[in-house]
């Protein structure tokens, strides 16, 4: 579908709109109403970039040239966008959410809302993030069933090397941290829980432990980046031990040493968690519940949203939480999405996980 758009900046503070001009090509389908992601072509033209959804705000309230209340940030930028009829070239790339079954037999990957050309040629229990919209795997148990700190990119459709951890791990937290990745925690040889952390430095393109861990040692956690710092979440200690204890880190890229500060405890221990940050708050839901846990930033506070999950048998099976074009999906044995107070089952979602698996979100294209 191809339409014909006038680009626009918005200054917020100032209520000054630039106008500029766009033509957008429309090649995928997206559950929400909003482009989650637009990339604006012209040749020379400053006003080409990747432009990323921020909001929606009232029609009546724009400038009558735009078409909708879809508002989006430009890299780069303060400012704010919107679209009208105009004549550059617009893309609109939907953000796609992957899963790798990574216990199974065999080896699985699935996606929604669009397919994948992903082989499942990766180690049992790895781990996986996105950066710089590649996929990359870590640590796990390699074939012999030995703990693994090798490390692979998806990259030209097809696995490749990437630098391998510093120490092997299994079951640990991995996340994307100020354009790099961090990783924290898990079993190490002999199922001993670790509190070390890696960061991959990227322009050595090699791992390097932090000088200052974990406070201690926790694997089947969950960690997510708020404002450039990490919040550790839950996870279990030793056999007897599962945690509550919510952790945020400051780390120093320059010097590879972490500091951390304690925030408010769950609700409850918890481990084996799906997490994502949704609307500015962290939102965890743990195996064998059908609950979902919310936690302020603002407040340091901990609360669990009214509405349960459906059951659809995966209590007893690892779940993800994903923040997916602009919507709040819960991923298990059945795909359910969180709309104006309420879950509702995903029915043309294919994704069905009966194993423990991971998930990361990445940019695909779909077909009409």
């Amino acid at each position: 579908m191809n339409t014909r758009l006038l680009f626009l900046a918005l200054v917020l503070p100032l209520g000054v709109f630039k106008a500029t001009s766009a033509v957008e090509t429309t090649t995928a389908t997206t559950t929400t109403s909003c482009c989650p992601k637009k990339i604006i072509s012209g040749d020379g033209d400053s006003r080409s970039g990747t432009y990323t959804f921020n909001t929606t705000m009232d029609v009546s309230t724009l400038p009558g040239e735009c078409k909708d209340g879809c508002i989006y940030t430009k890299m780069g930028l303060d400012e704010l966008f919107c679209f009208a009829p105009g004549n550059l070239t617009s893309e609109c790339v939907v953000l796609t959410a992957i899963s790798f079954a990574v216990n199974s037999s065999p080896k699985g990957v699935g996606s929604y809302p669009c397919t994948n050309e992903i082989t499942a040629s990766f180690n049992t229990l790895s781990v996986f993030i996105v950066l710089d919209e590649e996929i990359i795997s870590c640590g796990g148990q390699d074939q012999s069933g030995s703990m693994s700190g090798s490390c692979q990119v998806w990259r030209n459709k097809t696995w490749q090397t990437f630098p391998p951890l510093n120490q092997e791990r299994s079951v640990f937290a991995m996340n994307t941290f100020q354009d790099t990745i961090v990783v924290s925690g898990g079993l190490t040889v002999g199922s001993k829980t670790t509190s070390s952390m890696e960061i991959y430095n990227k322009t050595a393109e090699k791992w390097e432990t932090l000088t200052d861990g974990l406070s201690l040692s926790r694997s089947f956690h969950c960690a997510v980046d708020i404002g450039g710092k990490m919040l550790i979440i839950g996870g279990q200690h030793d056999e007897e031990t599962f945690l509550s204890k919510v952790e945020q880190y400051t780390i120093n890229l320059d010097t590879s040493k972490a500091i951390y500060e304690t925030k408010a405890d769950m609700l409850k221990p918890r481990y084996v968690m799906g997490c994502t940050v949704f609307e500015n708050n962290v939102y965890v839901s743990a195996i064998t519940e059908n609950t979902v846990d919310i936690y302020d930033v603002d407040t340091d506070v901990w609360k669990q949203l009214p509405a349960k999950l459906n059951d659809d048998g995966s209590r007893f099976m690892f779940r993800n939480l994903v923040n997916l074009n602009g919507a709040l999906y819960f991923f298990g044995k059945k795909t359910q999405v969180y709309k104006e107070g309420n879950w509702s089952f995903v029915n043309d979602s294919t994704i069905s996980e009966e194993n423990y698996f991971n998930m990361v979100v990445a940019p695909l294209a779909c077909e009409n």
